[in-house]
Order: C-alpha cells, then structure tokens, then sequence
C-alpha cells in the first residue's frame, strides 16, 4: 500500500527545485525520459538526478509515490512554470504532466529496486565516476543506513553511557545500532584514542548551515527522524516517545530553525528540551 503523501509539500519541493537549478535543467531526465519499469537502471542517469531524488525522498522518505499524486504536483508545477514545455518534444507537450509523473514513477522505482537489491546496486555503479559513485551511496543510504550490519543479533546495553550518547550524535550511529555504541566507542579509542575523540568538523555547536547547504531527512525504524547535509554529516535526530508524527514534527520544526541561522548547539537544545515533555 502506498502511504499518503502531503500534496503541498510536495508542490512546493519541485518548485523550490526548479527555482534552484533552473527551468532548463530540473526536469532534464536524460533517458529517464523514455525508460519503462521493466528496463535495466541506468546508473549515470540515475545518479544525475540526485537535486531531484532529494527533493522527492524529502517528502517520502520511501520514495512511493502515486502516479496520481505526482500527475497533479506536475500540473500545478507546469502553471507555475509554463516555460517548462518548452523543454520537450513538441508531442509530449499537451500531455506532460503525465509523463512527468510516468517518469518520476520509473525513477522512484529504479532507486528502490537497487537498494533492495545489492546485486542490482552493484551492477548499477558499474563505470561510474568517483563522484557518481558517492551519489550512489547517498541513495543507498536513504534505504540501508539504518540497518545493522551484523548478521548476528546483538544484546542491547542495559544503559547507555555518556560517551554513547556523544558518539550517536557525534558520528552518526544510526538508532537501530545503539546498542553497538559502547562496543564500537571502545574499539575506536583502542585504534584512534585521538580520534574518537575529536569532534565532527564544522559540526559543533557554533555550526550555522549555509544557505546553499541542502539538508535531506532520513526516517529510521525506530520512528527515529534525522537531518543530514545532503552528501554530508547528520545535524541531530529527533525520536520522541510521543510517536513517529510528533518525531517528524520535531525534525522540521529543527530545520526551520536551521535555515534562519539559529547554530546547531541552539537548536540541539531546543530538541531535548522538547523530548524531555
């Protein structure tokens, strides 16, 4: 079954996307343009859409979306931007939001499939650059970086320590690996005593995002929901035990504040004082 997608949200992403990267290249789908379902990932093309895939993923983190839901956002797009149709061929012209919403569908689809499938994924980043390659792995993660990576169960700590807590919010542990923290910390300082230490660059509570950083969010299992600079390192996490919703809430809440320039150690304050009620 395909969740619910807030239609606004979605509007307003494809547009903020086409205002940042242009009429002429936000819907350059490359062969994406003419690809069924059925046929193989295209890697190269997959990976060029990225702006595009953060944008959708934004919205649904599991990128399914309704043929429906994506058919409308394109219309109201396409009257925002009429300009637009004038980037494809004349016949798909009176009819492109639906292949616009054909396309997209094929694209969520593709990126699903590989991260589901390590044979397909690996088969998929054959002959990419390195660049390419690093575009891959953001896609991978937004589907597999909440999943441990052991094969064997692990016992959950009976209490995190300090050192935990500073390690899950300084690298990025995922939720679903907490109870690795305190094995993984160990480890670390017995290897790089200096590292383990040493605080994420630039991730400090004097960090201010840029405001040509994009910040996608990733929704664990947990019902955990993290900012992470897209491409880049996690800004906080926000699991409330009101549920996932208020989770997600909290999430956005957390990047508005970001955006107006409030520094992260701020904003990492203002998230416990709220999980604390």
């Amino acid at each position: 079954m395909v969740p619910p997608v807030d239609h606004a949200h979605l509007v307003d992403s494809l547009v903020e996307h086409v205002k940042k990267v242009g009429v002429q290249s936000s819907f350059a789908l490359g062969k994406y343009a003419n690809l069924e379902v059925q046929q193989a990932v295209v890697g190269p093309d997959l990976v060029n859409l990225l702006p595009l895939l953060r944008r959708l993923q934004t919205v649904q983190p599991t990128l399914e979306y309704k043929y429906s839901d994506l058919e409308q956002a394109a219309k109201e797009v396409l009257k925002q931007f009429p300009a637009l149709k004038e980037c494809w061929p004349l016949p798909q012209q009176a009819s492109l939001s639906k292949t616009l919403a054909h396309c997209l569908l094929v694209v969520c689809n593709h990126c699903r499939r590989i991260c589901r499938d390590k044979g397909k994924y690996l088969e998929a980043s054959r002959k990419l650059s390195q660049l390419q390659l690093e575009r891959m792995e953001e896609i991978w993660g937004w589907f597999n970086e909440a999943e441990p990576k052991q094969a064997q169960p692990v016992e959950a700590s009976p209490a995190k320590s300090a050192k935990t807590v500073d390690l899950l919010e300084e690298y990025q542990i995922p939720p679903t690996q907490e109870s690795l923290a305190d094995s993984l910390l160990e480890e670390a300082e017995k290897a790089e005593p200096a590292m383990a230490k040493k605080k994420a660059k630039g991730l400090g509570d004097d960090f201010v995002l840029a405001e040509e950083q994009a910040v996608h969010f990733m929704t664990y299992k947990t019902g955990a929901v993290a900012l992470r600079i897209s491409g880049g390192q996690q800004l906080l996490q926000a699991l409330s035990h009101k549920g996932p919703k208020e989770s997600n809430y909290l999430a956005k809440e957390a990047l508005s504040k970001l955006k107006a320039g409030e520094p992260l150690g701020k904003v990492r304050a203002w998230k416990a004082k709220k999980l604390a009620k």
